[in-house]
């Protein structure tokens, strides 16, 4: 019996390009795994999810492993360019933090004043804000002014001093004017033991916001 003949069966054109558009993806796909392999950034990001206005500490920190092609140009990759700063909103963990997140740096004498603070929302006009010029990390002097009355002869003002401005949010939209808001929210930083003097104070009372040159 004579021995059977291999047969072979040619390939179309058709096959060929799939066979080869094939290869070329297996290629391309362990590159990249072993790029990215070789190309893996540490950065530091939120151990937990952070509430706004909180002051990051070294405990809410963790170091996560990420590929560097996928990291922005404004991602924070040092601890120390995050440490002392608070959030300007709540953040979720393990994800990479971004300067628009963060509020400024703050200096010794600012991150002094945001200890043992609570957070409060008060409106203001672009007069309060001082023309737009107020910004996020200013230090201010809050007065608030009661106008006399008959019960009383002339006003009476209480004052809260070295305050921290911790954000600027603009509320609605100037329909006579293109530059700026009508209304804000300034966050302001209040210490928690007056916390409660300038919540039974502040209602019905003209508050005057002032920042030293």
């Amino acid at each position: 019996m004579s021995p059977k003949k291999l047969r072979l069966f040619p390939l179309s054109l058709s096959h060929l390009l799939a066979l080869v558009a094939i290869s070329s993806g297996l290629i391309g796909y362990f590159y990249l795994q072993k790029y990215e392999i070789q190309n893996q950034v540490y950065l530091p990001v939120p151990a937990r999810d952070l509430p706004a206005y909180h002051q990051i500490q070294t405990s809410d920190l963790k170091q996560q492993e990420y590929p560097d092609r996928t990291v922005s140009k404004t991602t924070l990759r040092k601890s120390t360019e995050i440490l002392g700063r608070y959030t300007l909103t709540a953040i979720p963990k393990e994800k990479p933090l971004s300067q628009t997140q963060l509020s400024p740096k703050l200096d010794p004498p600012q991150a002094k004043l945001l200890a043992d603070t609570v957070a409060i929302g008060i409106s203001a006009t672009p007069a309060l804000v001082l023309g737009g010029n107020l910004q996020a990390g200013d230090v201010v002097d809050i007065t608030l002014v009661s106008e006399a009355t008959k019960e009383l002869s002339s006003p009476k003002f209480l004052k809260f001093d070295n305050i921290l401005v911790l954000d600027i949010k603009p509320v609605s939209s100037n329909k006579t004017s293109q530059l700026l808001p009508s209304e804000f929210v300034v966050v302001i930083a209040i210490p928690r033991q007056r916390q409660q003097e300038f919540a039974n104070n502040s209602a019905g009372r003209k508050l005057l916001l002032s920042r030293r040159l």
